[in-house]
């Protein structure tokens, strides 16, 4: 459930707006996010490697993972209360490019058996990422998950991907801009329609 608390969102607004402000007015190097856009020039979005998310069947996409140059053992994992629905995980092998966390798996969830999104965890930062993409490409809302955490998500359709950024209260604006995004492709079928509208959650203490 979205919380909206509008007594702070305007002083919430102003403040992000002059942190990106200190940020542009700094010495910056977008070359993981350039690298990172290259990737998504191989195929229609939304697609990474080949695979596109709500096209792409399973066994097709499992084939490509494991004959990958960058994947290093593929696990499925199939959940029997849902027929056609599995998730893959795969570590990394050392010879993908430097932006991907190779830290973390990567990670494919599938539907009625064909691929409904794949998740990467990457180096690249939010504060990257709002730096070096078109405003009017963004599409931004921040949920509430539980309690007082939170998960931002920002949008970029042209791009077919979304960026998505853990939060916590209270909220420290310095830590969350030079947080680093998981980077969903997700079936546009499953994702949120094009309306998909901006919310705000803001912290209790700001």
């Amino acid at each position: 459930m979205v919380r909206i608390f509008l007594p702070t969102a305007f002083a919430a607004t102003a403040l992000f707006a002059a942190l990106v402000g200190l940020i542009r007015a700094q010495p910056f190097d977008d070359r993981q996010v350039r690298d990172f856009l290259a990737f998504l020039d191989e195929c229609a979005a939304p697609c990474w490697q080949g695979v596109r998310p709500g096209v792409t069947t399973t066994t097709s996409a499992l084939v490509l993972l494991e004959a990958h140059n960058w994947v290093s053992g593929v696990d499925e994992h199939i959940w029997f209360s849902t027929p056609g629905s599995s998730l893959f995980s795969w570590l990394w092998n050392g010879q993908q490019p430097h932006w991907i966390n190779d830290q973390r798996p990567g990670v494919m969830t599938t539907r009625l058996n064909r691929i409904q999104s794949i998740k990467i965890s990457t180096h690249i930062s939010l504060g990257e990422l709002w730096l070096s993409m078109p405003e009017q490409e963004r599409i931004e809302r921040l949920d509430q998950l539980a309690g007082t955490a939170g998960e931002y998500i920002v949008r970029y359709p042209a791009r077919g991907f979304e960026a998505h950024i853990p939060l916590s209260c209270p909220l420290h604006l310095g830590a969350f801009w030079q947080s680093n995004a998981e980077l969903y492709f997700v079936d546009e079928a499953a994702a949120v329609d094009a309306e998909w509208k901006y919310s705000r959650l803001i912290c209790r203490n700001m």
